[in-house]
């Protein structure tokens, strides 16, 4: 069988459709899409011949019931492409489903890398690479502004994306929960209009505030980090070759020793620092063993 095809399409610029992007939608005997006008849009400017391409829709309300029928095609031994209508499907768009069962069946699913507006954005906010991405958040404040309380943490970026209609109200329970937190605001990211706004969030929510009603449309990426002892281009504090934070370690690991010397288990600690978010579940693992190896000694 030939590969289910997972391909990048641009998030506004159509130049940014790759070369190779082209031929393998070019050569598709079915082309999956999350908008068939959309899709039919961008393809138009691909000089297919006398081929007319096939388009068949793929999207969040029908991506169940489609599934089987992609995966017949794959197994009939038809070229067959999964696009979304900007970006990279599976990440916060169609196709991840498609996907899984496709690697459930034994077939093989080949990746067409290029545009996603999770790399677009981190690569001019500035912020820590590791990151962690969550795609569209609750709509409820409290759910909202629960999960963001979550999920941030000093040393990684969190990302998310947020329709502008909503963008005010998602950074005001970002301000409640951690106000002294960095942003980057991407709108119309590759396009003319393109803007990247980034402040602290009283300033960036003030810009989406005074700004006119047309510029409130679509969806947004936005990047966010809290404030940490280093700067990120300043090296002042001290890290490892891998980038480990010695001194946060230093301070778990006294912590760590404290409650072990209190009687607590190896596991209670575990959790109890884990839950503060300081540092990975793996790296903790680690500097609490030791802590109870070094007690032994």
């Amino acid at each position: 069988f030939h590969p289910l095809m997972v391909v990048a399409t641009p998030l506004g610029n159509t130049d940014d459709l790759s070369l190779r992007a082209r031929r393998v939608l070019l050569d598709s005997d079915v082309i999956y899409c999350e908008d068939t006008r959309v899709s039919q849009a961008l393809l138009s400017n691909l000089d297919s011949g006398e081929k007319k391409l096939r388009l068949r829709s793929l999207h969040s309300h029908n991506e169940e019931a489609r599934t089987e029928e992609v995966l017949e095609a794959v197994e009939m031994g038809q070229k067959v492409s999964i696009i979304s209508d900007a970006g990279t499907p599976g990440i916060s768009d169609p196709g991840a489903r498609v996907v899984e069962a496709a690697h459930s069946r034994g077939l093989r699913v080949s990746p067409i890398p290029g545009p996603s507006a999770v790399s677009t954005l981190m690569s001019v906010a500035g912020m820590p690479s590791k990151h962690t991405f969550l795609g569209f958040l609750p709509k409820s404040k409290g759910a909202r502004a629960s999960k963001l309380k979550s999920s941030l943490r000093p040393g990684f970026t969190l990302v998310c994306f947020c329709p502008m209609r909503d963008m005010a109200d998602f950074l005001k329970d970002l301000q409640k929960v951690a106000p002294d937190a960095q942003v980057a605001l991407g709108r119309e990211l590759t396009k003319p209009y393109e803007e990247v706004t980034r402040g602290s969030v009283s300033d960036v929510l003030q810009s989406v505030l005074t700004r006119p009603a047309e510029q409130r449309k679509g969806e947004a990426s936005i990047c966010m980090c809290l404030p940490s002892r280093k700067s990120i281009s300043d090296g002042s504090e001290e890290e490892d070759e891998d980038g480990v934070d010695l001194e946060l370690n230093q301070r778990i690991k006294e912590a760590a020793l404290k409650l072990l010397q209190g009687g607590s288990s190896r596991r209670d600690v575990t959790d109890v620092i884990v839950g503060l978010k300081l540092a990975s579940k793996k790296e903790v693992v680690k500097i609490v063993v030791g802590a109870a190896e070094e007690l032994k000694g």
